[in-house]
């Protein structure tokens, strides 16, 4: 398959068919690319299903240009990038500032973690005392996000539009619902990582389901108490909270309301941003310092096509499973205050 340039494209519904040993273009230059995510990750080896590039490894790979061992890979830009935001979509963290940790040769990690005090005034030729500081760590691992688009072979044989380009924005849809909703409400149980709201350890209570301007106040004084960088700070909530809130006066009759809205559909609540995500329950506001927060993915996704299972194998219907390993560590839980 080619662009309009004449540049050749990743078939993805194309490397998906010959994966399960259909399809009539074995897609070759699909699975290259797919090799080569896979050598650069050593951690993706033992797990099942197909290693899928990221936008990280996109660009470090160099998957849009030549391969330095001479094959010509043959790509064009969208397609590929398109696949790699689908399978591995830039979350509600992302879209704050938070930059997420990728470990790509093991399936747990540790993220430092600083406590005490370890500076002081010194007496020249006098030594400096031991600085009164502890270093531990937040451990993180591997916690596999499954999220799955199904499409029947007649559907492809039939469409006139760009299918490849519609089931991508759905696997886009559903994976970034799925990994949001867990490293946000995540229980530690049954797979689940433990989510933001059950490690940040501030609290302010509201009164009733909109906070007022006196509450959120509350919750930057109880950031900045706690030593938080409020320069360096983001709110996160529900879209519905979000819109309460821009409907809400600070003062009555005063024309203030507590979020503004400022160009490109940007929120802000007192000058700092607010993102929202409708993984966060509806009532619910989080204010935190973004060094907070680390979220960490090992391995590239993976995907893992499913024609058989159930009735599949008689009603032509294939199940696209994309899984992601992520997990999210808060090294600093008193810089996380949720109000609500």
């Amino acid at each position: 398959m080619t662009t309009p340039d004449g540049v050749a494209s990743f078939d993805f519904l194309g490397f998906i068919e010959s994966a399960r040993g259909q399809g009539g273009d074995d897609c070759t230059r699909e699975h290259r690319i797919s090799a080569a995510v896979g050598a650069a990750c050593p951690v993706a080896a033992g797990r099942a299903g197909l290693p899928l590039p990221t936008l990280e490894l996109v660009r470090d790979l160099k998957l849009t240009g030549t391969a330095t061992g001479g094959a010509n890979l043959g790509l064009e830009r969208n397609a590929l990038t398109l696949l790699a935001g689908a399978a591995r979509p830039a979350l509600v963290f992302d879209r704050a500032g938070i930059e997420p940790v990728s470990i790509n040769d093991a399936a747990e990690g540790s993220i430092p973690r600083w406590r005490g005090d370890a500076g002081g005034w010194v007496i020249e030729g006098q030594p400096l005392s031991s600085p009164d500081l502890t270093l531990s760590s937040v451990a993180v691992s591997a916690r596999c996000c499954g999220a799955f688009v199904n499409f029947s072979r007649r559907l492809r044989l039939s469409s006139a539009g760009d299918l490849q380009a519609a089931i991508l924005r759905e696997l886009q849809r559903q994976v970034r619902q799925a990994l949001e909703h867990g490293l946000i409400n995540g229980t530690g149980r049954n797979g689940e990582p433990l989510g933001l709201l059950h490690q940040g350890t501030g609290a302010v209570s509201f009164a009733g389901l909109v906070p007022v301007w006196s509450e959120l106040m509350d919750m930057a004084e109880a950031l900045a108490d706690a030593d938080g960088d409020l320069g360096n700070s983001v709110w996160m909530a529900h879209p519905s909270t979000a819109v309460s809130m821009a409907g809400t006066e600070r003062v009555t009759g005063s024309g203030l309301f507590l979020v503004e809205m400022g160009a490109g559909a940007s929120w802000t609540i007192a000058g700092l941003p607010l993102i929202t995500s409708t993984a966060i329950p509806e009532g619910k506001v989080i204010l935190l310092d973004r060094r907070a927060v680390v979220p960490v993915y090992f391995g590239p996704p993976q995907v893992n096509p499913d024609p058989f299972s159930g009735s599949k194998s008689i009603t032509g219907t294939t199940s696209i499973v994309v899984m992601n390993y992520a997990d999210i560590g808060v090294p600093e839980p008193a810089l996380v205050i949720i109000g609500g």
